[in-house]
């Protein structure tokens, strides 16, 4: 959905499951999305899958730190000209370290039936000038969020 402005009226519905909250959720990373000296962007979510969307953030930043045991691992033992059995410690190091974030995530995160995301269910992103993007993971969402901004929903930018 575009829009003309970037302090939409958000529903006080939760972006993810549709359930009634008053519940804000400020995204971490705004510096490239947000002008200075204003106020940072939220939109409601409630505290069930804020913290369910938190427990995938927390599985995949584990599984983004395996990877890069086993590259960096195996790469330190080409680079030192080590023996081949070396290679198989940061490879396994980092398969262990990816199974269990695997595993973490599917004991963690835990979604209702009405839950329309996983790792994210709002983006904002600054399309020119003053329009911008709004994202939802629920189209249901999205059509009630375009309801509550008719007068600066943009049709074509």
């Amino acid at each position: 959905v575009y829009v003309r402005t970037d302090r939409p009226q958000f529903p006080p519905f939760c972006v993810c499951c549709g359930e009634a909250t008053d519940d804000q959720y400020t995204p971490v990373f705004q510096e490239k999305t947000r002008a200075p000296n204003t106020e940072p962007f939220r939109f409601p979510l409630c505290s069930f899958c804020r913290e369910h969307i938190l427990a995938t953030h927390r599985a995949d930043s584990g599984k983004l730190v395996a990877v890069n045991v086993a590259v960096w691992g195996v790469a330190a033992a080409m680079f030192a000209t080590a023996p081949v059995a070396v290679f198989l410690i940061p490879a396994g190091v980092g398969g262990l370290l990816y199974w269990r974030s695997v595993r973490f995530r599917n004991e963690a995160v835990q979604k209702r039936e009405t839950c329309c995301a996983d790792g994210v269910a709002c983006r904002r992103a600054w399309y020119r000038r003053d329009v911008f993007l709004y994202s939802f993971s629920s189209e249901t969402y999205a059509e009630l969020f375009r309801d509550a901004n008719r007068k600066k929903v943009v049709s074509d930018p």
